[in-house]
């Protein structure tokens, strides 16, 4: 299977990766077409609970 590659797709990441204000270093004017160059997972946050044990 042949991927497809686009240049545009390093800023993607770039802006993807960065902790910084992510309108800023993209350019963009507004921050809901930067957020657009997000493409990280949202964090979840784990409960801690105890998982009950096979066969109880």
């Amino acid at each position: 299977m042949k991927e497809r590659f686009r240049f545009h797709d390093l800023k993607i990441k770039a802006a993807s990766d960065f902790d910084g204000d992510v309108q800023k270093f993209t350019g963009h004017k507004t921050r809901s077409m930067a957020e657009r160059y997000n493409r990280t997972a949202d964090k979840v946050v784990s409960l801690d609970r105890k998982r009950p044990k096979k066969g109880k």
